[in-house]
């Protein structure tokens, strides 16, 4: 079953930004308050909906359905008919014998690379580009560790591939941070800038302010609003690029300034000059371009291409926990030509969102 999540003041208010982007006939699967770690206090609302076509395709072609908008129905009628075809008998036999499949192709796959070093297929099946593969294929042939395994060699190569103490170094200047979140629409910048500024690890011990100017998505800054008031740190809104400086003079006396930029598809038109408006005037804005983990690698290498325009520092990979192919974070990293500083791999504020870490997307 498709399904995505939406942060709202209230349900109704989470269901209205569903709807204006999936649909109308969205129905909702599930609600909670959004708890911040530490705190048991609540002031946003975070909602899972599906979309119909998943609904179709769980109920009979021939059963009569009620007009009106799914999001009315009875839900646990619903669920009821969605586990019975969820785990039926037939269901589960083929779901068994495509793990056992799955299992026996990887057991075989990594014989294969034990046996005859076939590192460029591993890395491919991770997601790796071509052309990075064969670097690291021969990064590999060249290793002089005489005892050390096909797979201890890639990993040692893929642990030295992403350093965090780039991200130690980013997160410890002492100076005043103004850091703006760029990337196309979608790829979660407002999810990480209350990340940031909600995780003591980040800049939560520092005095600081958020600046929305997120002006296309309908009630778009009032989610990082109540946030602001849930965690206790300044909230501004601004409606045109003008108005940025003003707004960070406002702010002198705060430590970390963190901005949401619009979201768009980088092939809009003038999107660029847009996003160019905001930063054109004040070189203290650091910019960290924020990516889909989940994308397709090209369309990645065609989005980045704009921002990297804007001269950023670095990029976060957000939705690291909806890929099966976390090599193509190796990737990104070369063929952008940016450092990976952080990583979401979550819906949790503030738990997910880390530094990058070799070690663990080795794992």
């Amino acid at each position: 079953m498709r399904h995505k999540i939406f942060f709202g003041t209230s349900v109704q208010d989470a269901l209205q930004r569903a709807r204006y982007k999936m649909g109308t006939d969205v129905f909702l699967i599930e609600t909670k308050p959004l708890t911040i770690s530490g705190s048991d206090k609540t002031g946003l609302i975070q909602i899972t909906v599906g979309i119909p076509e998943a609904e179709r395709r769980v109920f009979p072609k021939n059963r009569q359905r009620s007009s009106g908008s799914v999001a009315t129905k009875n839900f646990s009628e619903y669920l009821d008919q969605f586990g019975k075809g969820l785990y039926s008998p037939e269901i589960n036999r083929k779901r068994n014998g495509a793990r056992r499949s799955l299992k026996t192709d990887h057991q075989k796959k990594m014989k294969n690379i034990h046996e005859n070093n076939d590192v460029i297929t591993m890395l491919l099946n991770a997601g790796i580009f071509p052309e990075h593969a064969e670097i690291i294929q021969d990064k590999v042939s060249s290793d002089s560790q005489q005892d050390a395994s096909v797979i201890d060699k890639l990993e040692n190569i893929f642990r030295s591939m992403f350093d965090s103490g780039v991200s130690r170094e980013f997160l410890k200047k002492d100076s005043q941070r103004i850091i703006a979140l760029i990337g196309p629409t979608g790829v979660g910048k407002t999810s990480v800038i209350m990340k940031m500024a909600a995780n003591k690890h980040f800049f939560r011990d520092k005095k600081t302010a958020i600046i929305s100017a997120d002006v296309y998505r309908i009630a778009g800054a009032e989610s990082l609003r109540a946030f602001s008031d849930l965690v206790g740190v300044k909230f501004l809104e601004l409606r045109h690029s003008d108005e940025l400086p003003a707004k960070i003079d406002a702010l002198k006396e705060y430590e970390v300034i963190l901005i949401d930029t619009p979201g768009r598809s980088p092939l809009f038109p003038n999107y660029f000059n847009e996003l160019q408006n905001y930063f054109v005037n004040d070189p203290r804005i650091e910019k960290l371009v924020v990516l889909s983990a989940t994308a397709d690698i090209e369309d990645i290498f065609l989005s980045s291409a704009l921002y990297t325009l804007l001269d950023p520092v670095g990029l976060v990979v957000t939705k690291l926990d909806e890929t099966s192919r976390v090599g193509k974070l190796v990737s990104m990293q070369n063929g952008i030509g940016l450092p990976i500083l952080f990583i979401s791999d979550g819906q949790s504020i503030p738990l997910d969102l880390t530094p990058v870490n070799g070690g663990y997307l080795w794992k």
